[in-house]
């Protein structure tokens, strides 16, 4: 039996020098795709959000479709004795036979850098919806 999770790795996560543009690469079985999205002011956060979705889309079949809702970080108090940042990331899925848009959620720990959390975040909120997709797909 086939295992219906969608488990794409994070090959690159690259911010232009002059920060003005986030790549996302991923891959699956063997194929790699990329996607690319601008920054807007000091926001890659949802650059790197929107790359992921744009890389997302391209190992998907014809007629489903992923976009950024929103992404935002959450850091607890300073105060803490280990303030903890976590990434969360909504999506919304849209399927070829279906009239509404399906929203998805997903949340990254940030270890260090917030974009790669980011990521994370954003294939979380995929990875059990997206499986049988591609195997039905």
């Amino acid at each position: 039996m086939l295992d219906p999770t969608f488990r794409p790795i994070i090959s690159i996560i690259r911010i232009t020098p002059d920060r003005s543009c986030v790549e996302v690469s991923l891959e699956l079985e063997g194929r790699v795709v990329s996607g690319f999205a601008d920054i807007h002011g000091a926001d890659a956060i949802s650059a790197a959000a929107e790359a992921t979705c744009a890389a997302v889309c391209k190992l998907l079949p014809e007629g489903y479709d992923v976009a950024l809702a929103w992404a935002n970080t959450f850091k607890q108090s300073e105060d803490a004795t280990e303030p903890v940042a976590v990434v969360n990331v909504a999506v919304g899925l849209t399927w070829p036979d279906r009239a509404n848009v399906e929203p998805l959620l997903g949340a990254a720990l940030v270890h260090g850098d917030t974009e790669v959390a980011t990521v994370r975040a954003t294939l979380d909120g995929l990875t059990r919806r997206l499986g049988p997709v591609l195997l039905t797909g």
